[in-house]
């Protein structure tokens, strides 16, 4: 009896070990959430402490070409460089070289760089968040990837072997990317979607023209909002509007906000309806598995809160010499009924100076049915104050 006891104990101790190694995560990386996007903090040879977007559209990994020009890194050739917006962009190939993202050492494969403005420039008007590279299909295909939101957080696993936490929904990848089958409910109409999951985009459903225009959606989905997409290539006119639903695999969300496009990109294939983006997926904890080909999502906080737009009728962004500007500004809404005009400079919310806080804080703050915000402004070199009451209008 005895000896048996010491064989179990010793079958026991083998085995539990190599079990929690085999669910223990090799890397556990901290990152910034800002947005809805992730950003981490990167170095590389001849650099340190950048900002990199981490990105599942990014085929190959990004760099500005002011960051490649810092560092020395080798570049050659030429590269066209498209995205979600129609305009393509001329850049070079970067050499092959590893990154340093917290405890990994990352080996990434041929990257492409262009000037920071014409690559990035309208993400970083739109977001108001600067960054210096894009980190994409080099992680996801080295590791299975678990996203945890609430805790920002990266946990990375060996390839297949992570923890089978959440829902499972089968992807494929196509072009690097991976892609999921969908369905939308819309004027009472279920329609089929494949839709890219894409980490790199802050809203919860954005739909490309061609799919629009195919289905009618912006006369199907009913009233609708003007909207600006921005991404690689420029930006995008589009509407925005609520739909009735959104399924994939188990998932059900209901009446999420989608952006309708009315072109289509020039980076965006043709059979993809659009892209599922980190405002739904911020919700859950997500973990990314292409040698599986399986994403699977565990709800997180605020999965069943509603989605919600902006309700002042400002569309801020962020001016060329910093500080946040009205863009445009909506006929008939709040901020048009306070007197707001586009062009006006934010100078502060609430007494509280637009400097000393983000454009992502703002935004918030104009998405409070109910709530009133006094407005500070700069115009044509006078303060202008308005008062907003603001409502929604989805």
């Amino acid at each position: 009896m005895e000896r048996f006891l010491i064989v179990l104990f010793a079958l026991l101790a083998w085995a539990f070990p190599a079990h929690a190694q085999a669910q223990a995560p090799s890397h556990v990386i901290p990152f910034e959430l800002y947005d809805n996007r992730i950003y981490l903090d990167v170095a590389g040879p001849g650099f340190a402490h950048r900002r990199f977007l981490l990105d599942t559209g990014a085929q190959l990994t990004h760099y500005t070409a002011e960051l490649v020009a810092e560092a020395g890194l080798r570049t050659s050739g030429r590269v066209g460089i498209t995205g979600t917006g129609s305009g393509r962009i001329r850049g070079r190939y970067v050499a092959p070289a590893t990154l340093r993202i917290g405890t990994l050492a990352l080996p990434v494969g041929r990257g492409i760089s262009a000037p920071a403005e014409l690559l990035f420039g309208p993400v970083f008007s739109g977001t108001g968040r600067r960054f210096e590279g894009v980190i994409g299909y080099d992680l996801f295909d080295a590791f299975a990837v678990e996203i945890d939101y609430g805790a920002r957080l990266l946990r990375l696993y060996p390839r297949g072997r992570a923890p089978p936490a959440g829902d499972s929904i089968a992807v494929r990848l196509i072009d690097r990317k991976p892609y999921l089958q969908a369905s939308l409910a819309v004027g009472g109409a279920a329609i089929p979607a494949l839709l890219h999951l894409d980490t790199g985009f802050g809203g919860a459903l954005s739909l490309n023209g061609r799919f629009v225009a195919e289905h009618n959606l912006v006369a199907r989905a009913g009233p609708t909002l003007a909207a600006v997409t921005r991404g690689v290539g420029g930006a995008t006119e589009a509407r925005l509007a609520r739909i009735d639903a959104l399924r994939f695999g188990p998932i059900g969300v209901a009446r999420p906000i989608v952006s309708l496009a009315l072109a289509q990109g020039a980076g965006v294939r043709a059979e993809s309806a659009g892209r599922i983006g980190g405002e739904l997926l911020r919700r859950y904890r997500v973990t990314i598995d292409y040698a599986g080909r399986v994403i699977r999502l565990a709800p997180g906080e605020g999965a069943g809160a509603s989605f919600e737009a902006d309700m002042s009728g400002i569309a801020l962004l962020l001016a060329p010499d910093g500080g946040f500007m009205a863009a445009s500004v909506a006929p008939g809404s709040a901020a048009a009924e306070a007197g707001v005009r586009e062009g006006d400079r934010l100078l502060a919310v609430d007494g509280r100076p637009a400097a000393g806080t983000t454009l992502e804080a703002v935004r918030a703050a104009l998405r409070e049915d109910g709530a009133s915000r006094r407005l500070l402004l700069l115009r044509q070199g006078r303060e202008v104050e308005a008062v907003l009451r603001l409502r929604r209008r989805l």
